[in-house]
């Protein structure tokens, strides 16, 4: 995989996701083998031939996967072997592996609500289903204005979450302006029962 700027994704950067990107579709599938064999001693010392033989593959696909996870760093060559194989330590936790490879693992993409750990936001974007278009667009100042508001009116985060859940499936609005919308409709509904007491 190219060193290309890191791709803003929806989860954490895993070992799966730099081996989903290989050229090679069995080099997955070794690595964890050779992890399970590796979890001991820390060496992987399996042939070509006999891992080619083990997975009923042909050995040109599995001496591609060797290459490849070589070259990506998944694989660090211990000892070359001479009429014996190659000992290899496969990079079993890809923390070890990302600190070796600055800036080519993928990145979690934040959520407003993610730099205080704000799990008033996290609940409306969980009332939406999760809808990853609607991410953007839960704001901190959206936030801010329902807290501001919810403190005028006195209600409570569970209370606006739970009209949030009633209101949204009805809407048919541009995932941008869905916020807006229901802090207007918020408003308009709890003016209107401040007004009938």
């Amino acid at each position: 995989m190219s060193s290309a700027k890191s791709p803003d994704k929806n989860f954490y950067c895993t070992t799966e996701w730099h081996l989903a990107h290989f050229k090679s579709n069995v080099a997955g599938m070794i690595y964890g083998f050779a992890c399970k064999i590796a979890r001991e001693s820390g060496k992987y010392a399996v042939s070509v031939e006999s891992c080619a033989d083990y997975f009923d593959l042909d050995p040109r696909a599995v001496r591609k996967a060797y290459h490849e996870l070589s070259e990506e760093g998944w694989f660090v060559l211990l000892t070359v072997g001479y009429y014996a194989p190659n000992v290899y330590q496969p990079m079993q936790k890809h923390d070890d592996w990302a600190k070796a490879h600055i800036g080519r693992c993928c990145v979690k993409t934040e959520f407003p609500w993610t730099v205080d750990n704000n799990s008033f936001g996290q609940r409306l974007f969980a009332a939406t289903g999760s809808k990853p278009q609607l991410k953007p667009h839960i704001k901190r100042h959206h936030l801010k204005a329902l807290r501001k508001s919810m403190s005028s009116y006195g209600d409570s985060e569970s209370e606006v979450v739970a009209l949030f859940e009633e209101w949204y499936p009805s809407q048919f609005h541009s995932p941008r302006f869905v916020m807006g919308q229901f802090i207007k409709h918020y408003r308009t509904l709890s003016t209107s029962s401040l007004m009938t007491f």
